[in-house]
């Protein structure tokens, strides 16, 4: 184990799948000649960060929406 006293609950374990969030979203994306305009919404599914029993989100919420605006070059 590659421990660090610095970072406490750094390190992967057994049970890391439950510390794992998840999201689902969609998004928009507009391709130009010389770069790409892109719009996402995503929204929460699981948040690891909870307590127990109130991880899953039971609903969509436009006040939890993470939303992203991105401009850069085609790939």
């Amino acid at each position: 184990s590659n421990t660090d006293p610095n970072k406490p609950g750094a390190t992967f374990d057994k049970d890391f799948l439950k510390e794992l969030a998840v999201g689902a979203g969609l998004g928009i994306r507009v391709d130009i000649q010389l770069f790409v305009i892109r719009l996402d919404a995503a929204f929460p599914v699981r948040r690891p960060w909870m307590p127990e029993g109130q991880r899953m989100v039971k609903g969509i919420s436009l006040n939890e929406a993470v939303y992203n605006l991105a401009i850069g070059y085609p790939f």
